[in-house]
Formats: structure tokens, sequence, C-alpha cells
């Protein structure tokens, strides 16, 4: 194990027991925020690539790396790569539907709205579903033609540009890393972050793929927020170095009355493979607001741990929550009472 002192690995015979994951924004991403995270117990660091500069990311590792090493801590930088995420593009304004109103979508067309992902457009996907904006637009496909998909919309609500997009069940066929992930991936090679995080990974070949780029500088985290992943568990996490459990579009995936089984069996199987299994999503989502957490989540996190749970990770609780260095704290000593009782 490791902790970093600028770019320089040094290595610890310690062990961490539990990962106590703060998400970084720009709420905490000054050394002093950085410093109290730890002194509440976070000894891992995401820093989320979906937003951000790798200018402004340099400071960050860089102050994480000094504030470490002045407390003699033990921690890891994770940088959680955006992924092949579907999202709508070539909108101008605001699209409006109502329930039944029909609506078309081409690949790559300056004319109508854009869904990028070759794999939509396959006469087998007539019946199948697109969940747009976390679900709150729900579409079903109801005909195909050459790279026009014509869907009908069974709620109504507004989605815009750049608003993401879901298939549960279709193959999108998107590659693993888009250009920027590759820029992105390359930069956190070069300063030597401890993990690397994949999204919306479909298979073990996603996993297989960026490893052989990876060449065993940092550790791969297989991110499980698809159905196709979920299936494919167990192959994934035999190449996977660590596993986390993406609650988010994972639950638009399956349908929120499916995702405990889902968690369940990703948790298992990584006892199972011995791949250490994060759970991320909405851990502390109380704490946005209040300073303490609610009962449900403190039973989450017990039954998680039970279940085989190395660490969680706290998103938006550190990146805009009121409290994020108390929610550190109380995972923290949640984690460490839990895991005495397990």
């Amino acid at each position: 194990m490791y902790f970093h002192s600028k770019n320089v690995k040094i290595k610890s015979n310690k062990q961490i027991s539990m990962y106590i994951c703060a998400t970084i924004g720009p709420q905490v991403g000054d050394k002093q925020s950085l410093e109290k995270l730890m002194q509440a117990g976070a000894n891992t660091f995401r820093l989320n690539f979906s937003w951000g500069t790798h200018e402004e990311y340099v400071q960050i590792i860089k102050d994480i790396r000094e504030v470490a090493a002045e407390n003699k801590l033990q921690v890891y930088i994770l940088q959680d790569l955006q992924g092949p995420k579907l999202r709508v593009s070539n909108l101008t304004q605001t699209i409006n539907l109502e329930r039944e109103q029909e609506i078309q979508f081409a690949y790559d067309n300056p004319n109508s709205p854009n869904l990028k992902a070759k794999g939509l457009y396959k006469q087998e996907n007539i019946g199948e579903f697109i969940l747009i904006k976390d679900g709150s637009i729900r579409l079903q496909i109801i005909d195909v033609k050459d790279d026009i998909i014509t869907c009908k919309s069974l709620s109504s609500g507004s989605f815009k540009n750049r608003n993401g997009a879901n298939a549960p069940g279709i193959n999108l066929e998107l590659e693993p890393l888009s250009s920027k992930d590759k820029a992105d991936l390359e930069f956190g090679l070069k300063y030597n972050l401890d993990m690397i995080s994949l999204s919306f990974i479909h298979n073990e070949q996603d996993i297989i793929q960026v490893k052989k780029l990876i060449a065993g500088q940092a550790k791969v985290v297989a991110k499980i927020e698809t159905q196709a992943a979920v299936n494919q568990i167990e192959e994934i996490l035999k190449h996977a170095d660590l596993c986390m459990v993406a609650r988010g579009d994972l639950g638009v995936e399956l349908g929120l009355e499916n995702l405990p089984q889902a968690q369940e069996l990703i948790q298992k199987t990584g006892v199972r493979l011995n791949v250490p299994v994060l759970i991320a999503t909405e851990v502390l989502k109380t704490m946005l607001e209040n300073k303490t957490p609610s009962r449900a989540e403190c039973n989450d996190i017990y039954d998680s741990i039970k279940d085989g749970a190395q660490g969680f990770i706290l998103t938006n609780e550190t990146v805009v929550g009121h409290n994020p260095f108390i929610a550190i704290k109380t995972l923290k000593d949640l984690c460490d009472s839990y895991s005495q009782q397990k």
C-alpha cells in the first residue's frame, strides 16, 4: 500500500481496512478543506473527470499529497473517468414532451436531436425503452429506419441538450474510452494516480483494454452501472482490481426494485473473487442538509458491510453538501463500529 508525497509513491505496511472516499469539488478543493477531510477520516479522494480541468486537478493532486505527507497519512487518489455516457446532442432549445407524443432521434443529423450510439439503430430494439434525465423521461422505440429511431413518450416532461440517456438491455456499441477519456487517462498516469475508474463498462473486454493501457501503473476500478455489466459481473471482476457499485445510473437501468438484489450479487461476487467493492451514490444523502444520517442510511451501510463492502464513496455529500466534514466523520465512525460488529 502507499501514501503519496508529491509524485513519489512511498511504501507503507499499514493496510486500509475500509475505503472512506470523499469526492472533490470546488467546495472542498482547497488545501485547508482537504486537511479537514483527512482529519475527519477520509483516506481516498475521488476526482470526477466529468467536471474540472487538468490545470485544476494538478493543484488538487499536489495539495492532497502534501497534506498526507505532512500528517503522515496513507491516502489514495481515485480518477473517475467520464466514460462513454450516452447523451442527447444537437439541441438548441429545451424539448417539452406530452404523454403519447412521438419524437425522432438520429445518429448524426443536423436537423433533429441526436443519440450517437450505433447499437440503438437496429430493428431488434423496437419495443425497448430509452430513459432520459435519470429516467424522468421514459420513451419506447416504435420504429427504426436507417439511422432514425421513432419513439413514443410514456411520460410528460422536458429535456435539453447534453442530458444523459440510458437504454436498459441494449448494447449501445460505444467505445469504452472516448478521446476525452484517453487524454484524461494519460494525465492520470502522468501524475501517478492510484486508481482509475472506468465508467459504463459492459463486459470484461472493456476492463482488459484499459488494463493494457495502464500497464500496471494504477489499480483498475470496474464501475458497475449498466444491466450488461451486472449480467457479466463474474467475468468483469476476474479482471478488475476493485469494483464500484454506482447506484445512480444502475438504479435507472435496472429499476429501483431490482437495485438491492444487484448490489448484493456484486458484493458477494467481489467477496468470492477477493475484489474490494465500494458503494457509491446517496450513501448519506440526508446529510446534504442535515448533520445526522437517517436510520435507513445507517441500516444501508451496516447491511453493505455485512455483505462484504470494503468502502463507501460520498459524492454530492462532499461536493455540494452543507456538512462535508461531518458527513465523512459520520461515515468513518459508522464503518468502524459496523466492521467490529460484522
